[in-house]
């Protein structure tokens, strides 16, 4: 960030310009967690007697009221159509998003040899998933449709942008998706959060909307596993209105596999 610079020539300003310089791609969180890093360094250095006062004194989070964003339905159709408009892997990644409701870096993770297509369900290892929790992702009738349109890669990653690495550059594609879609002020986390508030909308069980999500476990005694597929079926229509698709949750069914 500031190369070999002597600590002590650093300013608030330089400090200040840091997380700013992320919030503009979009990141708050982010932002805010590099500020609280390099805070504790300067802090540090104060305590060691390095410097007199820390550069970060009075300085202020940067806003997350991004996190917050729901995107209603005729938002989430401009950005499903302008998906529609990329290539792969970013495209079909983020209709991936939209269809499962599951985290960026899971979606991004997904391999082929996880996709279980005769029973249309998604394992994810728990290693892969940040609660550090096993969970299997029914795909809903469209999520197959989008991964068989993919384009045959070498990599064993669905959406790799590269023969043998998974998808990166989320912050440059995702500017292109805005400018195709006309949204802005959003992140792409909005898409798990929108998806929820929608099944909730649907009147579907909270309980149900917290294992899609993967927030709650019922483990069972000989695996520990949540095996949403095994209790679960989720059915998917697609509400068409005029162009493009809006992506609805319709129906969600408890029975056998």
């Amino acid at each position: 960030m500031w190369g070999k610079r002597d600590i002590r020539l650093i300013t608030k300003a330089d400090v200040n310009s840091a997380p700013d310089n992320i919030v503009n791609r979009d990141a708050p969180i982010v932002a805010n967690r590099s500020l609280a890093a390099i805070r504790k360094v300067f802090n540090w250095a104060v305590e060691r007697g390095v410097l007199p006062i820390s550069p970060c004194l009075g300085l202020a989070a940067a806003a997350s009221s991004s996190r917050e964003r729901v995107l209603d339905d005729a938002v989430l159709a401009r950005v499903w159509a302008a998906s529609g408009q990329m290539d792969h892997p970013f495209g079909p990644f983020v209709r991936m998003l939209v269809l499962t409701a599951q985290r960026r870096g899971e979606v991004a993770g997904m391999r082929w040899s996880q996709i279980d297509m005769t029973k249309a369900v998604w394992p994810l290892p728990f290693k892969s998933i940040k609660s550090q929790r096993a969970h299997e992702v029914p795909l809903t009738p469209a999520a197959p449709a989008v991964l068989q349109a993919l384009p045959p890669m070498k990599s064993d990653f669905v959406f790799s942008a590269k023969d043998d690495g998974q998808i990166a550059g989320f912050n440059e594609r995702k500017t292109t998706l805005d400018g195709l879609s006309k949204v802005t002020d959003w992140t792409l986390h909005d898409i798990r959060r929108t998806v929820a508030t929608g099944m909730a909308g649907l009147k579907v069980d909270p309980h149900v909307v917290e294992r899609i999500l993967n927030y709650r476990t019922e483990p069972s005694a000989a695996s520990g596993r949540v095996t949403i597929g095994s209790a679960i079926s989720m059915k998917c229509a697609t509400s068409l209105r005029n162009d493009p698709p809006t992506y609805k949750i319709c129906r969600w069914d408890r029975g056998d596999p």
